[in-house]
């Protein structure tokens, strides 16, 4: 009996033990007594985990579906054991507070080992991925900051910032669903229901050639041929664009502005090449001007800007475009000569401003407070004026030629604290749903 307790039993309990301390500090920094489980996680976190027997896709993604009974949202983990980069998430998310935090509203499944690969999408064999289901089971295309690795989030806060994208997107397609779904199921089996899912009485107002596109948006552009363009994208498995597509078959806003625009209705993959990076989601729609210009026009969803949910909201984003390409082609005929013939000359500075104005420019940029329209700055007595501008925009290079071949703005100038910013660094500054360039608050 001896024999066998010391040279068996005894050494197994402290294999086991030393198993535990080794999952412990591999997890690093790991407070008081929030232990450790098998999964890596802590048991605070473990304990959020669906107990249920784990769901099971229906489908491939970006076209799998799941059976959803509970009615939230569902994200789904996965991880291997072998892995750096998941040992190195899971202890960011015991050491953090934001995915534990969220994951209250979703219904969280953890899947470690091989069984995670009827999750992925082809081409993404890589670990960690987090995926998410809406409310109904339909999938939610939330995209991590690395385009190449969509279904990567790397830490805490990276996978609680998809988690609050992915809460967004099932208020819309869930209310999508609830809006026109049942319009689109009545009307699929219409002899006037076009393979697109259109009419045909809007499907006959597409272009039938889509023109090509060069650069990634926002910098892209076309070959303008006199009208503004509008480019709508979706995908045949998209519940949110058979809600659209009902709800402009079923509406008149839209095809009533169809006959201002050329539009190109892009279905599948070959929409990937019109869309901004980190925007994988459908349905999109981007618009440019009459010249191929860009027209920065965004939706009513700031974290969606390309996402027009129905017949309504897309129409407003055509009204808009339509007046932004008439400013933008104005600004191209009035002074884009004079841009291009100022651009070498030896008083432009990097900024496209003559070297007279720049120097007006305040060298530190103020901190702004909350989001227009109620940000504040710190006042120090002038008035300012913040002018935002993005290097690829024609739009700006019209303006800054205008203001350096002009004397108004230059004369005003003495009576401000201007700022001019360009590039991304403007966004803290704009409103909600005006992401055009160029702009100015004061």
């Amino acid at each position: 009996f001896f024999r066998v307790l010391f040279s068996c039993i005894l050494p197994c309990i402290m294999f086991d033990f030393r198993c535990i301390q080794s999952v412990r500090t591999r997890n690093g920094g790991l407070q008081g007594s929030n232990l450790v489980a098998l999964s890596g996680f802590n048991e605070a976190i473990e304990a959020h985990f669906s107990k249920a027997a784990p769901v099971k896709p229906t489908g491939i993604w970006p076209s799998s579906t799941i059976a959803n009974p509970s009615g939230k949202p569902v994200m789904v983990l996965l991880t291997q054991s072998w892995c750096g980069a998941c040992n190195g998430l899971k202890a960011s998310i015991n050491n953090g507070s934001k995915v534990s935090s969220a994951m209250k509203d979703f219904d969280v499944v953890h899947v470690e080992g091989d069984g995670g690969k009827m999750w992925q999408e082809q081409g993404h064999g890589y670990v960690p991925q987090a995926y998410f289901f809406g409310s109904k089971g339909q999938p939610l295309h939330v995209e991590g900051p690395m385009a190449e690795y969509k279904h990567f989030f790397a830490n805490d806060s990276a996978l609680a910032d998809g988690m609050k994208k992915a809460l967004v997107l099932d208020k819309v397609t869930d209310s999508l669903d609830g809006a026109n779904m049942a319009a689109a199921e009545s009307t699929t089996t219409s002899s006037s229901i076009a393979a697109s899912g259109f009419n045909q009485s809007v499907e006959d107002l597409f272009l039938r050639e889509q023109p090509s596109v060069s650069g990634t948006w926002p910098s892209s552009s076309i070959q303008g041929k006199g009208k503004p363009v509008m480019v709508l994208l979706t995908q045949s498995w998209c519940g949110a664009c058979k809600g659209l597509k009902a709800s402009i078959n079923n509406g008149s806003a839209v095809s009533s502005a169809m006959k201002d625009f050329d539009v190109v209705h892009v279905e599948g993959d070959g929409g990937k090449m019109w869309q901004e990076q980190g925007h994988g989601y459908v349905p999109q729609a981007y618009f440019f001007g009459s010249k191929g210009q860009p027209l920065h026009v965004e939706g009513p969803m700031a974290e969606y800007k390309h996402f027009f949910a129905n017949d309504s909201a897309l129409a407003d984003g055509m009204k808009k475009a339509l007046v932004l390409d008439k400013v933008t082609d104005s600004l191209d005929g009035a002074n884009m000569a004079a841009a291009e013939s100022t651009t070498t000359s030896s008083s432009i500075t990097a900024s496209g401003f003559n070297q007279s104005v720049e120097d007006l420019f305040l060298r530190e940029q103020p901190s702004v407070s909350g989001t227009w329209p109620s940000s504040s700055i710190q006042g120090k007595g002038k008035p300012v004026m913040v002018l935002l501008t993005q290097s690829w925009c024609g739009a700006c290079k019209g303006l800054k030629a205008s203001i350096n071949n002009g004397s108004k703005v230059s004369s005003a100038m003495k009576d401000f604290d201007v700022v001019h910013v360009e590039g991304d660094g403007g966004k803290m500054w704009q409103e909600q749903g005006h992401g055009y360039v160029p702009q100015a608050y004061f």
